[in-house]
């Protein structure tokens, strides 16, 4: 959910690896939907397979936020780089 919540960000905010991340969440759901209309039996083996691969898909959705959300915290802080007179 946390990643649907995120599309609307603008791009100088997102990461350029979410886009990867997006896009290997939309591959293994297209997987699986096509498996469970036409290849039941093979649902099981790849609902097996990710439940090893999600915790890695964890951690790497977890370093994209905090990487996102360093580069949210340098635009808010932008005033103590910015030299005034």
């Amino acid at each position: 959910m946390s990643c649907l919540a995120n599309i609307g960000l603008p791009s100088r905010l997102r990461s350029d690896k979410r886009k990867h991340y997006e896009w290997t969440l939309a591959i293994v759901i297209l997987v699986f939907l096509i498996a469970g209309l036409f290849l039941l039996p093979i649902i099981l083996y790849l609902a097996a397979a990710l439940l090893f691969v999600s915790p890695f898909w964890a951690v790497w959705y977890a370093l994209i936020c905090y990487e996102e959300m360093c580069t949210v915290q340098r635009y808010t802080n932008r005033k103590k780089y910015v030299l005034t007179n």
